[in-house]
């Protein structure tokens, strides 16, 4: 009975009230936790439906919720054990120097990351688009956390790292709807050009696929030592660009054929019928 007694006053007993000197810290840490987890879920899901209202794309909306959650969660752990007062510098320490390490053996994959959020941000072009970029251009199928995938006019599956993307020039063909093609054609300076000029613009206008609006254009691009060079502007709709540019040669070389408009042949030298 003795040896029990001196056990509860050396060991039970001091036990219980350090607990009990605790219990307020290990109350209030459960209450923080309890309301911090509640307000950061509400928190989380009011930034959730304002990305909604701005329209934020899709792709980053899971992941900036994921992200925003587990950082607060982090912080509030923190806040929660410095209460406690548990020493957080050596897992502070820890995880920065994880961090660094796992930094520095994906630095590379890294880079694109913060490219593709970059872009999933400022949205330079979006699925559907047709680009260019990277010397590759077509349409863009799929816009991933580190690549983008584009679709080109050869039907090939191409896949660019957005980090070589969003540190390059980017052209987005898609977003006026309409783009600009153009190709010349050599005639003899004993051509009259008005003349010409008017049977190349009655050819595009008869051109399917060839847009009116804006007008064509022919113009004098150059003198050449034997020909005058001629340039053909002219618009077309983004999916029909490859189809409209082969029609308005076929239809430009048929009309100066017809009309009787001779071509330089063998550098100049030399005058010639065109073939119809």
């Amino acid at each position: 009975m003795d040896e029990f007694n001196k056990i509860l006053e050396t060991k039970i007993i001091p036990a219980f009230e350090s607990i009990a000197g605790y219990l307020p810290k290990i109350l209030l840490a459960i209450a923080i936790l309890v309301v911090g987890f509640w307000l950061i879920k509400k928190l989380v899901n009011s930034m959730m439906n304002y990305a909604e209202r701005t329209k934020l794309s899709m792709e980053i909306q899971p992941l900036l919720k994921s992200f925003v959650s587990i950082s607060l969660k982090v912080l509030l752990i923190f806040s929660v054990m410095g209460i406690l007062g548990i020493e957080t510098s050596a897992f502070i320490a820890s995880l920065a120097a994880i961090s660094f390490a796992i930094g520095m053996a994906f630095q590379g994959a890294l880079g694109h990351l913060a490219s593709g959020l970059m872009i999933f941000l400022f949205r330079p072009y979006r699925v559907g688009h047709y680009i260019s970029v990277q010397d590759q251009e077509g349409y863009v199928e799929e816009i991933q956390l580190f690549n983008t995938v584009i679709k080109n006019l050869d039907n090939e599956l191409i896949l660019i790292p957005n980090g070589n993307i969003f540190g390059d020039v980017i052209v987005n063909s898609s977003v006026y709807n309409h783009v600009r093609n153009d190709f010349t054609v050599h005639i003899p300076y004993g051509e009259e050009f008005s003349k010409v000029k008017q049977i190349l613009s009655n050819a595009l206008k008869n051109t399917d696929l060839v847009l009116q609006t804006p007008v064509p254009f022919i113009g004098i691009k150059e003198f050449d030592t034997h020909t005058i060079i001629l340039e053909i502007k002219f618009y077309s709709k983004i999916e029909n660009k490859e189809k409209a540019y082969f029609n308005a040669t076929s239809s430009v070389k048929k009309a100066l054929g017809e009309n009787g408009i001779k071509m330089a042949y063998s550098e100049g030298i030399e005058l010639g019928e065109i073939g119809r």
